[in-house]
């Protein structure tokens, strides 16, 4: 996308201001740096092969204001729901990285933070794993290479993916999402739902292969102590992430190939062991 075309997207009282933009990685979308005199903007707009993950942007709206008020993400400048753009202050605080989660105290910061997002008032839309396995299914039925694992896939999601939706979660707790440290933010709100809270700890252990001794750190804090049952059900969620995760990642094979991504999912089919 040229950038001439990036500020024809958004109003003029932004984009008059805009001195330099830069691109931002991003997995499911397009996203930009906007530079001003005085500040910096993260503009996001849909990529090509977005509206294939069937995202809920209304939903998302709802539960990232929610989060701004609650003060663990950066605040709204623009939004324009039907054409997807999205434009949030731009934090220039330390983005996280893996080495970040081998520190106890940061480890434990992160459990105030699930804390926090968990504490956000539900929205009355449920995380419904069967939907979204089926829906990145139809992405992918077509590869041979990818139709028997996908069913094992969905034959686990079918049989163990009914889960409870106890609170607001974000469902996409990985460290690029992870902003600063005091205060801690957290932001790409758009797979956010009513949900198990041990799926969004779960999304963190399988996405940075985080040691038993991680995921106590983080449920002592987040419990004052856990149970054997509670650090139970964080293993089946794991499960139940990784399945929908080696789909999602297949679906984003097929439109956007890259090897990276085919040693992700045999990683993740070495994990789920099925």
């Amino acid at each position: 996308m040229q950038y001439e075309s990036i500020l024809a997207l958004i109003p003029d009282n932004i984009s008059n201001r805009v001195k330099s933009i830069e691109p931002l990685a991003g997995l499911t979308n397009q996203s930009f740096k906007l530079i001003t005199n005085k500040h910096a903007y993260a503009l996001r707009v849909n990529a090509k092969h977005t509206e294939s993950f069937k995202i809920d942007r209304g939903r998302e709206l709802i539960i990232l204001e929610n989060a701004i008020a609650a003060g663990i993400s950066p605040e709204i400048i623009y939004k324009n729901s039907e054409d997807n753009i999205l434009i949030t202050l731009f934090l220039d605080t330390k983005q996280w990285v893996e080495e970040d989660l081998q520190d106890r105290k940061k480890l434990k910061l992160l459990a105030q933070l699930f804390r926090k997002i968990h504490s956000l008032p539900k929205v009355g839309s449920p995380f419904e794993p069967k939907v979204i396995a089926s829906n990145y299914f139809t992405n992918i039925h077509s590869r041979s290479e990818y139709v028997s694992y996908s069913k094992k896939c969905l034959t686990f999601i079918e049989q163990h993916g009914v889960t409870e939706a106890q609170c607001c979660c974000h469902n996409d707790v990985v460290v690029s999402n992870i902003i600063g440290f005091k205060p801690l933010f957290i932001i790409d709100w758009e797979y956010a739902s009513d949900n198990n809270p041990m799926f969004d700890i779960a999304s963190l252990s399988c996405c940075h292969r985080l040691n038993k001794s991680q995921e106590q750190t983080i449920l002592d804090e987040y419990f004052d102590g856990h149970t054997k049952q509670q650090y139970e059900e964080l293993v089946i969620q794991k499960y139940i992430y990784d399945a929908i995760y080696w789909l999602w990642l297949a679906s984003r094979n097929v439109m956007s190939p890259d090897n990276k991504q085919v040693k992700l999912l045999f990683d993740i089919e070495s994990r789920l062991g099925f």
